[in-house]
């Protein structure tokens, strides 16, 4: 059987898979993680099948389609990352999201640029976060499927355009349009959000590279804040995730209201947040930082009947007075920054000088 009959074969397992029940394979070696998969997925409509080490997973993914792998990212005697590899050799089309108890900077930029689809950081913050993210590379594998039904009809039509009359020819266009349109969508989902709709990490670490190229060409400036919710577990706590979820969403729409238009803000993970400042000075960033403070500590969050105050602390960092050359040390600076404003007494600002953060501006309460 020739390769190209073999990935047809997958795509039409994959459409009607989807159409039905997708099925996921989860690998995982922590009884406790992997029985709460065995649980969570069935119950919400999914296929699943769950083993315990990577050799059984790869012999489930050479023997049986599946639209998600979700893989531990340490293994016994194979790590998650050459985990990926394999089972894209087996099916190229399948999305992997890895799992870490130890999700740090480095780590998961390897993993991102080694294909992984997304991460999920264990202990769980949150098992609508984890069903959101696993809904996300579904509906990504939605329409990769359906961008390749629709190239595939416009391959086969355009053989065929040479003679055909004006009927034929607006159904062309209007498939043509569909694909832009599905391509769209699959990039709108891959770079944003699913709580806030801000953009993700994925977004953040592609364009602040970017960032970095043009200010070191160009001698300009740029400028970061590392935002962290203060207590935020206490926000969990009192009431549910779902209700955590919506400060989280409505904190989101503070930030984009506070920013200026040439701003990015980026949910970076949990309870924390980035915002990148292309041609920005330190001292403009700290403006910003302030009125970021000023405006969360001012809102209401939640919903009538059932409000909450929350409050932030923010790291300041900038290429030029930290020495960063790269995403990975700017982040580092703008997180130990952050840090130290939540030492400091929380919902507080504190910025980067040299290799040292100093608390700038302190908050009331």
């Amino acid at each position: 059987m020739t390769v190209a009959i073999l990935a047809s074969e997958r795509l039409l397992h994959g459409d009607l898979s989807l159409k039905l029940a997708p099925r996921i394979l989860v690998i995982e070696d922590d009884p406790l993680v992997a029985d709460l998969f065995r649980e969570l997925l069935p119950a919400q409509s999914y296929l699943a099948d769950v083993v315990g080490d990577a050799e059984t997973g790869l012999e489930h993914c050479a023997r049986q389609h599946y639209d998600l792998v979700i893989s531990d990212k340490n293994l016994p005697g194979l790590s998650g990352i050459d985990l990926l590899k394999r089972v894209k050799a087996i099916d190229s089309d399948i999305d992997v999201i890895i799992m870490t108890a130890y999700p740090d900077m480095q780590s998961v930029l390897a993993a991102l640029e080694a294909g992984v689809y997304d991460y999920l950081a264990k202990p769980f913050e949150s098992i609508d976060e984890v069903m959101a993210k696993i809904a996300r590379a579904l509906d990504k594998r939605r329409i990769v499927v359906e961008n390749r039904r629709l190239v595939d009809y416009l391959t086969q039509a355009n053989a065929q355009i040479e003679g055909m009359n004006r009927g034929l020819e607006a159904e062309v266009h209007k498939r043509t349009a569909e694909l832009k349109e599905a391509n769209a969508r699959l990039e709108q989902l891959s770079l944003t959000d699913d709580v806030t709709g801000l953009y993700n990490q994925r977004f953040l670490y592609g364009r602040l590279g970017e960032e970095l190229l043009r200010a070191r060409r160009y001698g300009e400036d740029l400028s970061i804040l590392m935002l962290d919710v203060d207590a935020f577990k206490n926000v969990n706590d009192s009431h549910d995730h779902q209700y955590g979820s919506l400060v989280l969403r409505q904190l989101g729409d503070v930030f984009r209201k506070t920013v200026r238009a040439t701003d990015f803000v980026v949910r970076y993970g949990g309870d924390e947040f980035v915002v990148l400042m292309p041609r920005t000075r330190l001292a403009d960033a700290l403006h910003l930082g302030e009125r970021l403070r000023a405006a969360t500590e001012a809102a209401t969050f939640g919903v009538e009947g059932d409000v909450c105050k929350v409050t932030i602390s923010i790291g300041a960092a900038a290429r030029r007075e930290s020495a960063s050359e790269d995403a990975a040390t700017l982040l580092r600076a703008a997180d130990k920054a952050m840090y130290q404003a939540k030492a400091g007494g929380r919902n507080r600002l504190a910025v980067m000088q040299g290799e040292r953060p100093v608390v700038v501006v302190a908050g009331i309460g």
